[in-house]
């Protein structure tokens, strides 16, 4: 980008999200996989007695539980199987630990369903019953999901230290260090230094606790849809993946090809991307939302040298940062909303296309209450997401 504090403030939000941002802890690399197909230790154990929808049979790994006790929509639940799926904690270094990942098969009406289709999630460390969770029954997602639900079962699985998994790989601290800045109002230095800290004292909590991140990554996650296939007992799955559900899904058919009836990628990203290269790749889409914008008759119009006015956005609030004030639980709190704030806030916006970023940008040069109310952190610690196995995942994968 032409302005360096626009590039500056991307950097700085790389450094609150990666694996830089911690000194001491250090986690090995995603181990090569095998030149064949492999399955995993627990590939072909026996079946225990406990039917499933249309006669299946679960295997020995499934532990079957009320839906309700893993965050099951009630609406879901009334067609569906839930359970826990035991598999090893890390394969490759032949530990004897073992873990629970939860999941949910919604079960087709039909007699004789074609293969399943199971759902990668994003992240890495994305909640995998995002869609299905009780706070969201009123979307009633098998009647709105019918179609699919025709000929095929669906599974929704929690990845493995994500939200449902035991261990959950959860850091609550770290989740809430971006509203500690806006209510304090600390400068970039201050909020890093406590990023890296918190996330060391997350990483000591977690190994204290017997876990070995060595054993969240790529390849162990892709072991596990394949544990999860034989704990349900089917032959083979339809892999559909999401964002680094996409990913995974490629882990999936280099390792296990023989499980894969068909595989749908949603947005791919490929096994070589480097997660951490993302701050140029941050400075591209907001370049191509300056382009798009110049280039269209009205969006130029009504929002000129755009690339121009977010720089002196960003230069006019970190020297001097806005005020708003929210409510959390009945509590009115004063949130400091600087320059990094708007950085990263307009990089959320881009997730879904960019298109009210020029409206955005104006909004908050003419100091609009609403916008800059848009950029505020959530003032919420508890997220789906479990910033630990990103961190731990990406971090192996991509050690770099």
């Amino acid at each position: 980008m032409k302005h360096m504090s626009i590039a500056v403030a991307l950097v700085l939000l790389l450094a609150l999200a990666g694996c830089g941002g911690v000194p001491s802890p250090v986690v090995q690399s995603t181990p090569a996989p095998t030149e064949a197909p492999t399955e995993a230790p627990a590939a072909e154990t026996s079946m225990a007695e406990n039917e499933g929808a249309a006669g299946s049979t679960f295997g020995e790994a499934w532990e079957s539980v009320d839906c309700e006790s893993i965050d099951v929509a009630p609406t879901v639940a009334a067609v569906a199987d839930c359970g826990l799926v035991t598999v090893p904690a890390n394969r490759a270094n032949g530990s004897d630990q073992l873990i629970q990942l939860a999941v949910v098969r919604i079960n087709s009406p039909s007699e004789a369903p074609g293969a399943p289709v199971f759902l990668g999630t994003g992240g890495p460390g994305g909640y995998g019953f995002l869609r299905v969770q009780k706070a969201l029954d009123s979307l009633n997602w098998p009647a709105t999901h019918a179609a699919l639900l025709a000929n095929h079962d669906w599974v929704y699985f929690t990845q493995r230290g994500t939200k449902g998994a035991n261990p959950e790989l959860k850091c609550p601290a770290v989740d809430s260090v971006s509203l500690d800045t806006a209510l304090e109002g600390w400068d970039e230095d201050q909020s890093i230094e406590t990023f890296t800290q918190t996330l060391q004292e997350c990483y000591d909590t977690l190994t204290e606790q017997g876990i070995n991140l060595d054993g969240y990554n790529s390849v162990e996650n892709a072991e596990d849809v394949n544990d999860i296939r034989q704990a349900l007992g089917y032959d083979q799955i339809i892999y559909y993946g999401q964002s680094y559900g996409t990913q995974l899904g490629q882990f999936v058919m280099r390792q296990h090809p023989e499980i894969l009836q068909a595989v749908i990628l949603d947005g791919v990203v490929p096994v070589e991307f480097s997660t951490y290269a993302q701050t140029q790749n941050m400075g591209e889409a907001f370049q191509r939302v300056f382009a798009a914008c110049e280039a269209d008759d009205d969006c130029s119009a009504n929002y000129p040298d755009l690339e121009n006015t977010l720089a002196q956005v960003y230069d006019a609030l970190q020297a001097n940062p806005a005020t708003i004030e929210t409510v959390s639980e009945g509590v009115t709190q004063t949130l400091y909303i600087d320059g990094l704030a708007v950085m990263s806030g307009l990089a959320t916006e881009l997730y879904g296309g960019g298109a009210n970023v020029p409206h955005l940008i104006y909004a908050l040069k003419d100091g609009d209450l609403a916008a800059l109310k848009q950029m505020a952190p959530s003032d919420s610690p508890l997220s789906p997401h479990a910033r630990m196995m990103n961190y731990a995942v990406n971090c192996s994968d991509d050690p770099n």
